[in-house]
C-alpha cells in the first residue's frame, strides 16, 4: 500500500499528485494568467469552478503551476489557467 504524505490525493482512484507528470502540457496562446486573491487562498476548486464550471480540475491547475501542496495556494501568486485541461 502507498504511503501519503503532504500530497495532494484524489483517494477515489488513489492517484496523488506525486504520481502525476506535467510532461505532456505545453502552454497555449489560450491560457489565461491571474493572481490568486484572498477568497480563493488554498482554493484552487473555486478556481477551478470559475474557469470551467466545474470544481474537478482543482488538480491540473495546481499540477500545471508545480504547487504541490494546499498551502503553498496563497494569495498574491501568479498562476497559469490552462485552456485545455484534457490534454
Amino acid at each position: 500500500r502507498r504511503r501519503h504524505t503532504r500530497s495532494l490525493c484524489d483517494w477515489s482512484s488513489d492517484v496523488c499528485s506525486s504520481d502525476l507528470k506535467n510532461n505532456s502540457y505545453s502552454p497555449s496562446t489560450n491560457d489565461k494568467y491571474t493572481v490568486i486573491t484572498k477568497g480563493y487562498e488554498y482554493r484552487p476548486d473555486l478556481v477551478s469552478y470559475q474557469a470551467y464550471g466545474t470544481p474537478d480540475f482543482w488538480w491540473k491547475i495546481m499540477e500545471v503551476n508545480g504547487i504541490k501542496d494546499i498551502f503553498d495556494f496563497k494569495s498574491g501568486l501568479n498562476i497559469v489557467i490552462p485552456d485545455n485541461v484534457l490534454f
